[in-house]
């Protein structure tokens, strides 16, 4: 046990919509990847299918902040509120390196899950940050030294 009688009432109003998604969860989709080596073979299909792992985790973790913000003002949720932040940093790091080799292999369809990614999580300003520096930037300077 350890659950208040405030947690319990908490955890019944959020109980339906826990139930809503019947999809297998990104972490039992990554347990499967792990060992399948990408579906396309070769390193940009094993980018593509990191990225878009990565997008079905943000979505997730979009899911998660939504029943955070549902329940704050339950005790167990306000525990677990550090380790939330900390996935979300995690996952924070994970889309910006993906994204990364996404622009350096110029992968149509591992950026476009990098973006998706981006936006599920709220942090779109980071991946704007990301491609001025990295696509933007390096265009410019070679116009202005030309």
């Amino acid at each position: 046990g350890g659950f208040s009688p405030e947690d319990e009432e908490g955890l019944d109003m959020l109980k339906p919509r826990l139930e809503v998604g019947a999809e297998p969860s990104a972490l039992a989709l990554a347990a499967e990847e792990g060992g399948s080596g990408g579906a396309r073979g070769g390193k940009a299909g094993k980018d593509d299918d990191h990225a878009r792992l990565l997008e079905r985790i943000s979505s997730e973790v979009n899911r998660l902040k939504f029943f955070q913000s549902q329940g704050r003002k339950l005790k167990f949720i306000q525990q677990l509120e550090p380790r939330i932040e900390a996935v979300e940093g995690k996952l924070a790091r994970a889309v910006k390196a993906a994204l990364s080799t996404a622009i350096e292999t110029r992968s149509k369809a591992a950026l476009g899950h990098c973006l998706q990614a981006y936006t599920a999580v709220g942090r779109v300003h980071e991946a704007e940050e990301l491609i001025r520096v990295r696509l933007v930037a390096p265009a410019v300077r070679a116009v202005l030294d030309a």
